[in-house]
């Protein structure tokens, strides 16, 4: 099965076509090839189909759970079609489990891409939460006994964003999974630990849903954004740095995001 590897900002992505995995299990295969010691290793695995619908994103967690999108990932999936001819130009619309996404691909320093990342949902039954509600913000959730002021969202996938003096000081491996599995979130949560810098720029961690704790989330930094924007803490345009480098996210009614992709290697899955 020929396969590429992409990373966006540290956060890397097996990519396949769908036309090379005929009848093979996707939710076993993306657990396998997923794996650091026994596959290839990366955080998630990405297959490209093209139907009647267009051009579509298929995206599988490491642990081989679905996500309707991934932010770093579309980037990658958006370099990888170019490089192997899948569209002309430098705009493509993609199908994603979130809706249809435009993304711009550009070649600067590295090769770029801007994503129309549509506009976020806080709605109880859209993030969802165990909850009626029409926004979930700045709310007090109980964690093991502690309370944590979080705001919650749907940004293409399901994301919980909370505010911290210091990124340094959070114990995100601790903490991550018990907010990720808490029972308000009824499928589960992303986890993304902010610090404001300035107006114009924040820090943000993320722990994954699936995943565990990356050098970048594409969809946390939005979700990060829109939250600081809706809160007054940062203004529309705004760097997000994480882990593994720089993103750009401009958090008006629609959302859009502008960040590196990285071709690391392609070959044959034995396996």
């Amino acid at each position: 099965m020929r396969f590429e590897k992409y990373h966006g900002l540290g956060n890397d992505f097996i990519i396949f076509n769908m036309k090379d995995l005929e009848g093979r299990g996707l939710v076993e295969l993306a657990k396998r090839v997923c794996h650091r010691n026994f596959g290839i290793g990366a955080d998630g695995m990405i297959v490209y189909e093209k139907d009647d619908r267009g051009i579509v994103m298929n995206f599988y967690n490491a642990d081989g759970t679905t996500a309707p999108m991934c932010g770093n990932g579309i980037r990658c999936f958006t370099h990888y079609m170019k490089n192997n001819g899948h569209f002309t130009g430098d705009r493509v619309k993609v199908q994603t489990g979130a809706g249809e996404l435009e993304v711009v691909a550009s070649e600067e320093v590295e090769f770029m891409v801007r994503v129309n990342m549509g506009k976020p949902s806080f709605g109880g039954r859209s993030i969802p939460i165990n909850l009626d509600t029409e926004e979930y913000i700045e709310e007090e959730l109980e964690v093991e006994g502690v309370k944590i002021k979080v705001s919650s969202l749907f940004m293409g996938t399901t994301h919980t964003v909370i505010f911290v003096e210091n990124l340094e000081e959070v114990d995100i491996a601790s903490l991550g999974p018990k907010i990720e599995k808490h029972p308000m979130f009824p499928v589960g949560t992303n986890v993304n630990f902010c610090e404001v810098k300035s107006r114009e720029e924040m820090h943000v961690t993320t722990w994954e849903r699936g995943a565990g704790m990356t050098l970048a989330c594409g969809t946390g930094a939005c979700g990060a954004a829109v939250i600081g924007r809706k809160l007054g803490k940062i203004g529309e345009a705004t760097k997000v740095v994480v882990p593994g480098g720089e993103m750009y996210i401009e958090a008006g009614e629609e959302v859009f995001m502008k960040g590196p992709s990285v071709k690391i290697a392609e070959g044959e899955f034995l396996l």
